[in-house]
């Protein structure tokens, strides 16, 4: 069913895969490099996404994202254009400056997750 309907776009639709994006708070958003095509453009989604979530990360800027497969952080300071391709998948970590709570638990929503103290745990 999905292939007939991506044969059957109208031409003015490019068929372009969009950027698997899988926030801070663990949600998926894919996007698509046509909409979104700066960083203006992107920050602006973001502070939406996150307006009623209680995280100040996306107007602090505290937050880093990194290509999934390469396991590369994507340096906001280079051209929107070169940072990301269709069918990409990009993380966003959120940064915090100290630490609340004891153990693996969330900075924010105090969620404790159960996992080996050698594991790296991102929030």
């Amino acid at each position: 069913m999905v292939l007939q309907m991506h044969t059957t776009l109208p031409p003015q639709v490019e068929r372009q895969q969009p950027v698997y994006f899988l926030d801070a708070c663990g949600f998926h958003a894919p996007f698509h490099l046509e909409f979104i095509n700066s960083w203006e453009a992107f920050t602006a989604v973001l502070s939406i996404k996150f307006k009623h979530r209680g995280l100040r990360v996306v107007e602090k800027k505290q937050y880093v994202l990194e290509d999934a497969n390469r396991k590369k952080i994507i340096d906001m300071a280079q051209p929107f254009e070169v940072c990301f391709f269709p069918g990409q998948q990009v993380n966003m970590d959120a940064c915090f400056d100290e630490k609340i709570g004891t153990g693996n638990s969330c900075p924010v929503c105090q969620h404790i997750e159960a996992v080996a103290l050698d594991q790296a745990i991102d929030w």
